[in-house]
């Protein structure tokens, strides 16, 4: 029911950190701020319980963009 994001960017700059369902539906923005270079920055989600199974996250930080999916384990 929790997820902890441990985040080290290569690069610093305007970061947002959006969570998804499958089916593609934002359910929230997790982070929005500023990242530093190779600094951790660890972002704690609670999951709704609403939401089953898989979740896709989307990072961005400046110019760059890395995607994932988290798998609810029971």
């Amino acid at each position: 029911d929790r997820v902890k994001f441990s985040i080290v960017s290569p690069v610093s700059g305007k970061a947002s950190l959006d969570v998804y369902n499958m089916m593609g539906q934002k359910i929230k923005t997790v982070y929005n701020g500023y990242l530093f270079a190779n600094r951790t920055q660890v972002i704690d989600y609670s999951i709704p319980s609403s939401v089953k199974g898989a979740l896709i996250y989307t990072l961005r930080v400046a110019d760059k963009q890395v995607n994932g999916k988290v798998v609810q384990m029971k």
